[in-house]
């Protein structure tokens, strides 16, 4: 809710200096919500459903306001995510050609040590 919208909370009368646009946008109700809470309630329990009407209708615009903010939001975070893997990716490439590679696992075998027979020999004595 905006601090605008919450000025009037709880207020009992509404400003004189308020323009119609404000009356409009702020405070009526819908056509077809009047249509709909009169055909659905009587006379004597209207107010509840209307009060109600207008405050999810509040409540829906500032939703979809929040989320327009948010996925904005999501999109310059992607982005920036974007552009630091690249610069990651680059680094990573950079640093690897500079690098003397691993002997494989097939060359490992080659590598392994095996005990002699004077190693051994000399174990035992």
């Amino acid at each position: 809710m905006s601090t605008y919208q919450r000025r009037f909370v709880g207020a009992v009368q509404l400003p004189r200096h308020l323009s119609e646009f404000d009356v409009e946008q702020f405070f009526k109700l819908l056509p077809e919500d009047v249509v709909a809470i009169r055909d659905r309630f009587r006379a004597y329990r209207r107010l509840g459903p209307a009060l109600q009407a207008r405050q999810l209708r509040i409540e829906r615009d500032n939703l979809k306001e929040k989320l327009a903010n948010t996925a904005g939001q999501l999109e310059r975070i992607g982005k920036q995510f974007d552009a630091l893997s690249r610069q990651l990716n680059n680094g990573q490439q950079a640093v690897s050609a500079s690098v003397r590679p691993l002997p494989s696992a097939t060359n490992s075998t080659q590598n392994k040590i095996t005990p002699t027979s004077s190693a051994t020999a000399s174990g035992s004595g």
